[in-house]
């Protein structure tokens, strides 16, 4: 809240358009609305994200991608500032410095992307496939009354979701494989 105060304050002194509501609880479409206008109002005051704890990160090298579909231009950024930061560990588990990189038609296309999204019809469609299964997950949960997980592990997670989906396609042929019987064995009567 105190953040949303003083993005208040500091649009009413810049004079621009926008007032955020102070709720007590936050949704997803709120928060993005936010980030939305945070970065309309960047744009169009020519202000360039930073990222980290108030220190700003320094091109290291700009490289040309065609790995993919697209080709693409990334850029590698480095902070020189983590040299006995206390909160290092909870930001970067690389032994030298933080890194990271950015694709600015990447940043774009989730620009797009989330304006697509806060249209009223998109926003009836994402809540409507939020609260339906996917097809296959579905069956399994329905069908073949499988809703829980009995492993723990990462690796035996794994192994169970690898035997439920052996399962399902067992069941699947052994079902494709019956209906051809039928329908020969009415053929031929």
């Amino acid at each position: 809240m105190d953040r949303l105060e003083s993005l208040n304050r500091y649009c009413k002194k810049e004079e621009l358009p926008y007032r955020f509501s102070i709720l007590k609880e936050f949704s997803f479409e709120y928060l993005a609305e936010i980030t939305d206008t945070l970065d309309r109002i960047m744009r169009s005051k020519h202000i360039e994200e930073q990222h980290g704890r108030g220190h700003a990160f320094t091109l290291e090298q700009t490289k040309e991608s065609v790995k993919g579909r697209y080709p693409r231009t990334i850029q590698f950024y480095h902070n020189e500032h983590c040299e006995g930061c206390p909160l290092r560990s909870q930001c970067t588990r690389s032994k030298h410095r933080r890194t990271l990189h950015r694709t600015d038609k990447l940043a774009e296309m989730q620009i797009e992307i989330r304006e697509n999204l806060m249209t009223e019809t998109r926003q009836e469609l994402l809540k409507q496939r939020s609260i339906q299964a996917e097809g296959i997950f579905g069956q399994i949960k329905q069908d073949q009354e499988y809703d829980r997980l009995w492993r723990r592990k990462k690796t035996m997670v794994k192994l169970e979701l690898l035997l439920v989906s052996i399962g399902h396609n067992l069941h699947k042929y052994h079902t494709h494989k019956m209906q051809k019987q039928k329908t020969n064995q009415k053929s031929h009567s």
